[in-house]
């Protein structure tokens, strides 16, 4: 669950996601059982649905499908400096690192995020 200062708007191309776009004062980590939200704003996007978060509003999602594909616009520009301030160039051939491939450093995600206004609001759902 996080939020930046730029309007996300995802569309679903293949596969399933499950959204949720929560306000501020909802999205806190709580203890114990998850929150609310996790049931009451989950919102089911198979291929075509389409996703808008407005800037600075609390949101993830999950892929619920083997693989999903999304088209994603961000605006204003900017979220682009984030990537690109996070990414290295890859070890190995394929897309994903294995599964017990380097991390990169929570210190050094943190001070990005800071950097451009990346906020995290709350634990992410629970896996299904």
């Amino acid at each position: 669950m996080h939020s930046h200062p730029q309007d996300d708007t995802l569309w679903v191309l293949d596969g399933e996601i499950t959204a949720w776009i929560v306000e501020p004062e909802l999205a806190q980590a709580a203890d114990g059982d998850p929150p609310a939200w996790v049931l009451e704003r989950a919102r089911s996007c198979p291929p075509g649905a389409v996703v808008h978060a407005p800037r600075g509003t609390p949101h993830t999602f999950r892929v619920e499908s083997d693989t999903a594909r999304m088209l994603t616009l961000s605006t204003p520009s900017g979220i682009e400096k984030f990537v690109r301030a996070l990414a290295e160039p890859a070890q190995w051939p394929w897309l994903q690192p294995p599964a017990d491939g380097p991390r990169l450093p929570a210190e050094r995600i943190q001070a990005v995020e800071r950097e451009f206004g990346m906020v995290r609001h709350g634990p992410p759902p629970p896996a299904t």
